[in-house]
């Protein structure tokens, strides 16, 4: 695998076990909710996102895999939401397909996992990011 996950600390988040509760695309943007039970997180994409893939983490088994293996550690997406991807296939795609409308480096990905979901973005900017009690 060539792609890298890092964990992406943007704020102080607590650990804990997120679940997507709500994704809304509109004219003012992207927002992406997750809940623990516990803690709020609010993901804001503030205008247009490029790219946003949402799958079942059933679908995506085989990247979850990977990196599990690449950070020899099968518990690294639990407990931790947020992640950053360099060399990113889903960027690579994007570059392909709008033929040249995006440069290599001009994307960021950003993805949100939780146990029952994998959100793949493709931005060009960091989204706001908020934390609220339950």
């Amino acid at each position: 695998m060539l792609e890298k996950w890092t964990i992406w600390k943007p704020i102080e988040i607590p650990k804990g076990n997120y679940e997507v509760t709500n994704i809304m695309q509109n004219d003012k943007g992207t927002l992406i909710k997750l809940n623990d039970g516990v803690n709020k997180i609010d993901v804001l994409f503030e205008g247009f996102v490029v790219a946003l893939r949402v799958c079942d983490e059933g679908s995506r088994i085989k990247t979850v895999m990977e990196v599990q293996q690449s950070q020899s550690d099968r518990f690294y997406f639990s407990e931790w939401p947020l992640y950053m991807v360099e060399n990113s296939m889903f960027g690579k795609w994007l570059i392909d397909e709008s033929c040249g409308i995006y440069a290599d480096g001009e994307l960021e990905h950003i993805s949100i996992v939780t146990a029952n979901e994998v959100i793949d973005i493709l931005t060009t900017y960091q989204p706001v990011i908020s934390l609220t009690k339950d």
